[in-house]
């Protein structure tokens, strides 16, 4: 451990005695060139990384997307024969029943789905 502090003791010695040298222009250059570099990469990771990272609440899908989702199968299906009108009917109205703008505004003029479960037993408050 001796010998390490007398070595550095040595070097700093030496570094004190001898005069620096000044940089040389090629040596400015690189300098510049570097630090430029350095710089743009920055300034190109502050814009770039924010646009990279997508957050939870887009990388799901929202109730609207599903919603149309359904209708878009119900109708589908009964183009295909395979459903039938009144399904896709109750998928269209159900869908516009649970995404009404206006539903929170008047709560006394909205419709509300009766006990049934069925679409066709709408009753609305006038």
């Amino acid at each position: 451990e001796d010998e390490l502090d007398d070595v550095d003791i040595e070097l700093h010695r030496r570094s004190q005695e001898s005069p620096h040298m000044p940089e040389s222009r090629v040596g400015k250059k690189l300098s510049d060139i570097t630090t430029r570099r350095v710089v743009c990469l920055i300034l190109a990771m502050l814009l770039v990384l924010p646009t990279l990272r997508s957050e939870a609440v887009d990388q799901t899908a929202r109730s609207s997307d599903y919603g149309a989702e359904h209708v878009l199968l119900t109708f589908k299906a009964y183009e295909r024969g395979h459903g039938s009108r009144e399904a896709y009917e109750q998928a269209m109205l159900r869908y516009v029943f649970y995404h009404n703008w206006f539903a929170g505004t008047d709560p006394q003029s909205f419709c509300r789905l009766s006990g049934t479960g069925s679409m066709a037993g709408n009753s609305c408050s006038d």
